[in-house]
């Protein structure tokens, strides 16, 4: 589930859901959504979620880890 492993990756990054939704520019409702499995992030947002994690997008789809590249956010 994304949500989840979105959650996971925000706990350990050390960030709340106020602080990830400042630097990805949403409301703090619309992180809790995602976490919840209410709503999806789309692709775009998803870029930002991962350069904001220090992940990648595919490890946040598919939990995945792999070597980051510029390409993966």
């Amino acid at each position: 589930m994304i949500g989840r492993r979105i959650k996971d990756a925000r706990v350990k990054a050390g960030l709340t859901q106020t602080e990830l939704a400042k630097v990805i520019d949403v409301t703090p409702q619309s992180v809790q959504q995602w976490e919840s499995g209410e709503s999806q992030p789309r692709r775009q947002r998803m870029r930002a979620i991962a350069k904001a994690l220090n992940t990648t997008v595919q490890n946040l789809e598919f939990d995945s880890p792999v070597a980051m590249s510029e390409d993966d956010y």
